[in-house]
């Protein structure tokens, strides 16, 4: 049975918001190497790591139980200030 619904959170950053979101948004084949606990392995399914609308497929493991997460991300380029919005949209 899958989860549907939609989560939200607010995070203290260790480095700039700008960096955060440099990462996020053109960089996050790095992602793996720094938090490989947690995410073994990002690819690109469709599009490439700097187009919006770009489709990812990422490699987790949560509690012990390893998952797949195919994502199609957005940003607003235009608002990337500290209040920026990353939406990521999952797909089945």
């Amino acid at each position: 049975m899958a989860l549907h619904g939609k989560i939200e959170t607010t995070l203290e950053l260790k480095s700039s918001a700008e960096k955060f979101y440099k990462v996020w948004r053109s960089q996050s084949f790095h992602v793996p190497k720094h938090a490989s606990k947690h995410i073994q392995g990002v690819e690109i399914h469709a599009g490439d790591w700097e187009t919006v609308g770009s489709i990812r497929i990422w490699q987790y493991t949560i509690g012990g139980k390893a998952g797949v997460f195919k994502e199609e991300v957005s940003f607003d380029d235009e608002k990337q200030d500290h209040n920026s919005l990353m939406a990521w949209k999952e797909m089945s």
